[in-house]
């Protein structure tokens, strides 16, 4: 584990990455479902995060959202007091940056690439 802590403090000082690599370290979700979230997704109340869909790409279509690929995959995950924390954070800051921009309306999105839409991860970024 001290390794991973070694890691997360880097990244939440060097990566904007950082939550993803939160969410993926303390979930075990897949890289398409944490992709897929949306703000909905996460009780911050119950420390809960519900795994509803997926990001797919097709080529010729692009990225879309996708159901998760079975009933099973379907599912609710609790989570720690830490990724709660980091999540709030995340969230502020994500808001933080659509107001500079003038953003009309918030994104339901966690991940987006820079046009506001779902990304495969190469692209992570705040919403424009």
């Amino acid at each position: 584990m001290n390794q991973v802590h070694r890691f997360l403090k880097y990244t939440k000082e060097k990566s904007k990455h950082h939550i993803f690599y939160c969410i993926a370290l303390f979930t075990g979700m897949h890289r398409s479902e944490i992709y897929g979230l949306k703000w909905k997704d996460i009780d911050f109340e119950k420390n809960q995060i519900h795994v509803k869909r997926q990001i797919i790409y097709e080529r010729g279509k692009g990225f879309f959202e996708g159901p998760s690929k079975t009933e099973s995959s379907k599912r609710i995950i609790k989570i720690s007091d830490m990724l709660i924390s980091e999540l709030r954070r995340y969230q502020a800051l994500q808001t933080k940056k659509m107001i500079r921009l003038e953003a009309i309306q918030p994104t339901p999105l966690l991940f987006m690439n820079t046009k506001r839409g779902y990304t495969n991860g190469a692209s992570i970024s705040f919403p424009p």
